[in-house]
This record gives structure tokens, C-alpha cells and sequence, in this order.
């Protein structure tokens, strides 16, 4: 199931703080995004993004996404940005089959990573960190949820393939979409890799829409509030 949702997830920030305080954390964004493929439902991811500055952490990103397939498919992600929304830590949880764990973090040299598995089958590695933008590529949406910057060059983590890959980001500017029913004017942008183009949408900066033309799907946020 895992192979049918998003590869490439952007991990610079702009944000906009719409939330309450929550505790020591303040909630930027949370909701539900529905998940289609050619039409039909297919699962939904729900999400939450936090400030917590602590650790060095500024913002923490949670995610969930349920697949109605055959396997019941569950990906959890939790997600670590420092204060210029660059990565610190991630993890990606698969409830498979085969279950897996991805574990990244990063410093600023070396990007290491370990792949777990129930029957301890463990394997990991490190790379080196290139300079600017970071991105991730994962098998879920959470990653979306944070707006990548465009016009500048920016290299991609393939966390299955264990390697960097070029991203190019364009600002198509602003459009009007109806999303939940509603008619909203929205950022339009597209990210590419390997030839494989990510169309998001945000209004001010919150992640409203997401479309993988090559796999004909596309997540739309629940309501527009």
C-alpha cells in the first residue's frame, strides 16, 4: 500500500501561528485530510503540528493515516524541525505487512538512518548532509503539512533508496480551488522529482490539497477552518 501515497515531502518551514496554547505547546495546525485515489476513498490522515521549543526542537509534527486496504494499513510519522524549520530527528512508523520503523537524524554534516523490523531483520547507514533546503521523502502526507520554499535548489531524502535526489519548486502563484464545498483562493505549489510532480496547495500556509497526478491521487483537507 505503502508505494501508493506520497514520496516526496517538503521539510522548510512557512508557517503562520493559527493555534492555541496548549500546555507547554502551541498547536499551529491540526485536522483531517481525506485521501482518494481515481475518485474513490481510499483513507485519511489525521495531524497535528505543535511549537514546543524544547531540546532544540521548534516545531513537532504528529500524523496518522488509515488505509482502507486489504492490510489495514497504518503510518505514523513524528517529525522534528529546529527554529529555521530545518529537520532534526524523524521517525516513520509502517504497520506493514512488512512492519517497519525508519529512523533519521540528522546534524549538520551527516544525515544517519536505521530501518527496524519485528523480527530483527535492523539495517542502517549514513550519508552526507547536503547544504540549503532539506526534504524528505516518505510514505505519507505529514510532511506536506509544512509550505517548501521555491526558486531555490534543494535536494531530496529517500529514506527507501538511501539516497539524496534533485527537487524542483515552483510558486505557481494564486488560484481557486473548491475545497470542503467551499470556493477559497489558494497558493498553488509544484515539486518534482525524477519526474514525478507533487501539486500542493495552502491558504495561508496551512496545507489544503494534495495531488500525485502519475497515481491519480488526491488528499483534500476536511473543511477550510
Amino acid at each position: 500500500m505503502t508505494r501508493n501515497v506520497p514520496t516526496l515531502a517538503a521539510a522548510a518551514l512557512m508557517v503562520t501561528t493559527v493555534g492555541i496554547s496548549s500546555g507547554t505547546a502551541q498547536i499551529i495546525d491540526q485536522g483531517v485530510l481525506e485521501i482518494r485515489k481515481n475518485n474513490r476513498i481510499i483513507g485519511e490522515e489525521t495531524f497535528r503540528i505543535e511549537r514546543t521549543e524544547q531540546r532544540g526542537v521548534a516545531i513537532t509534527i504528529h500524523s496518522t493515516a488509515r488505509y482502507r486496504d486489504d492490510d489495514n494499513t497504518e503510518l505514523t510519522a513524528l517529525i522534528e524541525l529546529d527554529r529555521d524549520g530545518q529537520p532534526i530527528a524523524a521517525q516513520f512508523d509502517n504497520s506493514g505487512p512488512p512492519a517497519e520503523r525508519a529512523v533519521v537524524t540528522l546534524d549538520a554534516r551527516v544525515v544517519s538512518y536505521r530501518i527496524l523490523s519485528p523480527d530483527g531483520d535492523n539495517w542502517g547507514g549514513t550519508f552526507r548532509r547536503p547544504a540549503g533546503i532539506m526534504f524528505w521523502m516518505a510514505d505519507q502526507f505529514a510532511p506536506y503539512l509544512v509550505a517548501p520554499i521555491p526558486g531555490i535548489g534543494v535536494q531530496g531524502i529517500d529514506i527507501h533508496d538511501r539516497e539524496l535526489r534533485d527537487v524542483q519548486v515552483s510558486d505557481l502563484g494564486e488560484v481557486t480551488e473548491t475545497i470542503g464545498g467551499e470556493t477559497v483562493r489558494v497558493r498553488l505549489v509544484s515539486a518534482v522529482a525524477d519526474g514525478e510532480q507533487i501539486k500542493l496547495w495552502y491558504s495561508q500556509n496551512r496545507l489544503m490539497k494534495v495531488e500525485i497526478p502519475a497515481l491519480s491521487i488526491v488528499a483534500v483537507r476536511r473543511g477550510t477552518r
